[in-house]
This record gives structure tokens, C-alpha cells and sequence, in this order.
């Protein structure tokens, strides 16, 4: 298979690469594209971490980490310093753009998701293996820079018998934002009453006819970014 990452921004280089690794995951930073392979028992092939940045400079600025065997990657993200995978170990491994591993954290519980803007980082765990509803998921906000917790394992607030549909932060602000399948967005207040959630919009009230959907790819400090999905989907096609 062909991997191309192109832009819409004319300054950024166009670049595509034969994936023989089989990924299945991937993000972008404002240096760099990541992607991430699971673990492949059948074939006793390792989950693997691949960073390719948009400018390269030097010949060694791409690289690629394997897993423990074992291990599998379930979750990635890439922050202005740093890059992240949560791994079936229940593990979060730190890497620099440069691929030296800064640090490997011991998770609560199994990795959901992970979002990163700048220095930060959120990564959101389920308690158990049969829901992802309110009650089982817990948030933790991190200086990945400094090594300090922001917040550590919070309860996430949804919607009553929703899921977590999405995570991520807005714009330059680098405020974390949730989004779940009732279609509300809440925005993580970091200095306010100990950390709390507030709803700031509900896109079912934007929504023209009953079975659209707004799917997130992206935040400003104003706007949230969707693909609408229509006729009953909840994603956009490929």
C-alpha cells in the first residue's frame, strides 16, 4: 500500500512512502507525521512507531521504534516535543522528535485515546473492558515538558448512555476538548474548580435533517471542524 500525506498549505511539501509495516494508526504535529502498527501474533511481526517530520534535515530524522514483543500500540499522538503511544501493557511511552525514548508511565487502566497540542497531553483510560460510558472513563492532563500532572485520573463527564466519540484541544489555546455521541462538545476548564467541564456546544441543534452527524477533525478557539455525515453515518467515507 501507498501512504501520501499531502497539504493544502503550499509552503508544505507533499511526500508519500510504501507502507510494508502494515499501519494502522496515525497523527500529525506541526513537524511531523506519526503512524503506528499493531501487533501482529500471526506472524510474530513487533507494533511499531515510525516518525517521518515534514522538513527533513539531517538523514537520521526518521525513525522507527518497535514494541516489546507483544506489546501492541492502541493509541498515538504528537505534541510539539514529543511524541506518544499508549501500548497494550498498559504503558504510556514517551518519545523526542529525535526518537530517544524520554520516559515510560504506568497506566490506570487501558488506553482509549490520547490527544496532544504543544507541550500537553491527554489521555483518557477505561476502568473496564465492557463500557465506554461516563462511569468507567478517566482523564489525565499532562506537562509532558516539565513532567508534571496537571490533572490525574479524573471521572470524564458525557452525556447520560453515551460514549466518548473524540478528543482533542482548541486551536493556539490548547484548551482539551471531549465530544460524545450525544453530539456535545465541553471544554476542560484547567484553573476552575479543580478542573471541571463545561458544555459550550451541542451540534444536534445544528443538524439539518434528523440522522446527520457531525464527525469532529479539529478545533479554533471558536469553531469546532466536522464533516456532516448523512444518511444515518457516522463517519465520513473513505
Amino acid at each position: 500500500a501507498l501512504i501520501e500525506v499531502q497539504f493544502t498549505d503550499a509552503r508544505r511539501r507533499n511526500f508519500h512512502f510504501s507502507d510494508h509495516n502494515n499501519y494502522t494508526m496515525a497523527t500529525l504535529s506541526d513537524h511531523a507525521a506519526v503512524f503506528a502498527s499493531a501487533y501482529d501474533a500471526a506472524n510474530s511481526i513487533a507494533s511499531q512507531v515510525h516518525y517521518r517530520p515534514f522538513d527533513v534535515w539531517a538523514a537520521n530524522s526518521l525513525w522507527t521504534c518497535k514494541m516489546s514483543a507483544g506489546e501492541s500500540i492502541v493509541a498515538l499522538a504528537a505534541g510539539a516535543t514529543f511524541v506518544a503511544v499508549a501500548t497494550s501493557a498498559l504503558a504510556l511511552r514517551l518519545f523526542s522528535p529525535l526518537g530517544v525514548q524520554l520516559d515510560v508511565i504506568a497506566l490506570g487502566g487501558r488506553a482509549i485515546t490520547l490527544a496532544a497540542h504543544g507541550r500537553r497531553l491527554a489521555v483518557v483510560t477505561a476502568t473496564t473492558s465492557t463500557t465506554l460510558q461516563a462511569d468507567a472513563l478517566r482523564y489525565s492532563l499532562y506537562d509532558v515538558d516539565t513532567r508534571r500532572a496537571i490533572i490525574t485520573e479524573q471521572r470524564l463527564p458525557l452525556s447520560p448512555s453515551r460514549t466518548l466519540q473524540w478528543l482533542g484541544f482548541a486551536g493556539d489555546l490548547g484548551v482539551p476538548l471531549s465530544y460524545d455521541s450525544g453530539g456535545v462538545l465541553r471544554a476542560l476548564r484547567i484553573h476552575s474548580y479543580g478542573g471541571a467541564w463545561t458544555p459550550v456546544l451541542d451540534t444536534s441543534r445544528q443538524r439539518k435533517a434528523p440522522n446527520d452527524w457531525h464527525w469532529p477533525v479539529g478545533a479554533t478557539a471558536t469553531h469546532l471542524l466536522t464533516v456532516v455525515c448523512n444518511a444515518g453515518e457516522t463517519s465520513p467515507s473513505p
